[in-house]
């Protein structure tokens, strides 16, 4: 599963049904959001990049409040500006989505301000990118990893086009 496919179906799920929800199907919604960022990013790969690639935000968040907090608030409010309460209250929205716990510690952060959550396009291609030269070494078709990462075929080659470059540029400086 791609990092695209759960952001997606965890935008379309959040934005789709929050305003019919009630506490237990949101508390399940939670659970589900964690369950998929385990099976997409069992390490979380974004934070394995080189730092100038993550945004300052999000670096900043996740040495503060953990990586899985980060990751959370970059899937559910991309490009979004976002208010944190001073005093954290259990009932808040942010509470129910991130857990009690790491929601206080983005108060003791952020508290009474506005924040806007970076969407980390950079990052976020620099790991498809990686995950697409990975699936040309291992000789996966370009159509496949088109329709997986909801990108079309020619930027698939442009991308694999990237490291046949590289390649010739090594060959021809010998």
């Amino acid at each position: 599963m791609s990092l695209f496919s759960v952001m997606s179906t965890l935008t379309l799920l959040t934005r789709g049904f929050l305003c019919t929800l009630n506490r237990g199907t949101l508390f399940i919604m939670v659970a589900v959001t964690f369950i998929l960022l385990e099976l997409a990013m069992p390490s979380l790969p974004l934070f394995d990049l080189p730092p100038e690639l993550i945004p300052e935000r999000m670096q900043e968040i996740a040495s503060y409040c953990g990586q899985q907090t980060a990751m959370v608030l970059l899937l559910h409010y991309p490009g979004v500006h976002v208010a944190i309460p001073k005093n954290p209250l259990p009932t808040h929205r942010l509470a129910e989505l991130l857990g009690f716990a790491a929601f206080v510690q983005l108060c003791e952060l952020y508290g009474n301000e506005v924040i806007q959550i970076p969407r980390a396009a950079v990052a976020i291609r620099a790991l498809r990118n990686q995950k697409i030269l990975k699936g040309f070494a291992q000789g996966i078709f370009q159509s496949t990893m088109a329709l997986e990462h909801g990108i079309t075929e020619r930027q698939v080659n442009k991308i694999c086009n990237t490291v046949r470059l590289d390649r010739q540029l090594d060959i021809f400086s010998l």
